[in-house]
């Protein structure tokens, strides 16, 4: 059996879910209309990618 990572998975897992359990929040907490949602969605996921992209240049 191959090894698979100690546990990643299951915090890459609560992760996702965190992201949305928080996404679900603030679409009801600011009253973002629903035709919106995967706008913001769209544009956070971009961020986060730029933000790791620009972290393994530096290193």
């Amino acid at each position: 059996m191959a090894k698979t990572g100690g546990g990643r998975g299951l915090m890459v897992a609560g992760g996702i879910v965190s992201v949305i359990g928080l996404g679900i929040v603030l679409v009801k907490a600011l009253s973002i209309p629903r035709y919106w949602v995967p706008l913001v969605a769209g544009v956070g996921l971009f961020l986060i990618g730029l933000v790791r992209w620009t972290m393994s240049r530096r290193s």
